[in-house]
């Protein structure tokens, strides 16, 4: 979907925006939407081999320099030179795979830390679903201790506070509004947004 600045709309502009009303979605248009937009997940790519991850590390410019003029120094009887060139490309090599296989695992427990289902109104009424199977459009209400199960404009809120630790460093809790806010503003001011996993 198309990034738009929902923050800078009112609740009814959002709702025109995203084709849906104040009673939310009907349970066909959000099949559709699902259907079209795919899961509210984080994807990873997890089937990549631990040995790819490793080769994947040598394919940077720097590094295939280094193996370059590790070869011609062995070519040229500069056996240190060479050794000394093929050691610091293992390390590196060693060095991005250990970070990226670290990031990679990290990924994977933030999206089961982040699953949690989601209420949301459907023909109306409210109904509880997966979190991966919110679409643009819905309707999700939030109470007290939830975590937020997608990216979300706030249409009405009552003392809502939310903790955005993970996504600005602060450690205190941020009120949410509904107000529209006429400015271009960073995300960590956007006070009528909350964000997936916050």
């Amino acid at each position: 979907m198309a990034e738009q600045a929902f923050y800078r709309m009112t609740a009814k502009e959002t709702l025109e925006a995203l084709e849906s009303g104040e009673k939310g979605l009907t349970r066909a248009d959000q099949g559709k939407r699902r259907e079209k937009y795919g899961p509210n997940d984080i994807t990873t790519d997890v089937s990549t081999p631990k040995w790819l991850l490793f080769l994947s590390q040598l394919k940077d410019l720097l590094v295939l320099v280094l193996i370059f003029a590790g070869l011609i120094s062995f070519a040229i009887g500069s056996l240190r030179d060479g050794t000394v060139m093929f050691v610091i490309v293992l390390l590196n090599a060693t060095i991005g795979f250990v970070q990226e296989y670290k990031a990679g695992k990290i990924l994977e427990k933030l999206k089961d830390l982040i699953r949690s289902p989601a209420r949301v109104r459907l023909d109306g009424e409210l109904a509880e679903v997966p979190q991966s199977d919110l679409v643009p459009g819905d309707i999700v209400q939030i109470d007290a201790g939830d975590k937020i199960p997608a990216d979300i404009r706030v249409m009405e809120a009552f003392n809502l506070r939310v903790n955005e630790f993970s996504l600005t460093g602060e450690s205190t809790s941020q009120e949410k509004k509904s107000n529209v806010i006429d400015e271009d503003v960073i995300l960590a001011d956007r006070e009528n947004m909350l964000y997936m996993g916050t």
